[in-house]
């Protein structure tokens, strides 16, 4: 990976900010009320990679409960949820392309 400069930058959202993740083009938008943005775009394939490998950062890996192994194991299950919806309308759709 190349660098021309290093700089982090740290943005904070506010519940009129939002947050847009596009994994079809890898784009990644903030965007404030007042319609300012900034973005991110990388390959889809490294940003779809990115929210696998953070996502599996939520694990518990430890034999005893903690506030925040609980904590993670609600988003991995919110997320379960939401997935588990989308590949079944996906394949309720991919059963009529074959027809």
């Amino acid at each position: 990976m190349d660098y021309t400069s290093i700089n982090t930058q740290w943005y904070t959202l506010t519940d009129d900010d939002k947050c847009e993740v596009d994994l079809t083009s890898g784009y990644v938008t903030l965007r404030d009320k007042n319609h300012n943005t900034k973005g991110l775009r990388m390959d889809r394939d490294i940003l779809i990679s990115s929210i696998i490998e953070a996502l599996s950062e939520l694990q518990s890996l430890k034999n005893y409960e903690t506030s925040d192994q609980q904590y993670n194991l609600s988003i991995l299950e919110c997320f379960q949820d939401a997935i588990s919806g989308f590949i079944k309308t996906s394949k309720e759709n991919q059963a009529k392309w074959e027809k």
